[in-house]
């Protein structure tokens, strides 16, 4: 977890995920969730290289990854933390 282990914003939790963190929501209600970002990739295709541009990549809860759930409440949300979901006591 983060040294102040305070709750943050999306724009700190992209700050995060920059740093190489993985990063979760107090209000996800699995355990085993969390963001991260993947770095460009180049892969060779059959007319040369293919750069895939740096992508955030979610954990589910099964443990599977795939593309991460967007929503405005999310991205609103002053509950962002460092780690994944389950890592920290939910208040409720």
């Amino acid at each position: 977890m983060s040294e102040n282990n305070e709750l943050m914003d999306i724009g700190g939790a992209v700050a995060l995920l920059r740093q190489g963190k993985r990063v979760a929501r107090l209000g996800w209600t699995l355990d085993g969730k969390c963001w991260e970002l993947r770095p460009e990739q180049t892969a060779d295709g059959p007319y040369g290289g293919i750069v895939t541009a740096e992508t955030i990549l979610m954990r589910y809860s099964d443990g599977t990854w795939g593309p991460p759930e967007y929503s405005v409440r999310s991205l609103l949300a002053q509950d962002w933390f460092e780690g994944m979901s389950g890592d920290r006591e939910r208040p409720y």
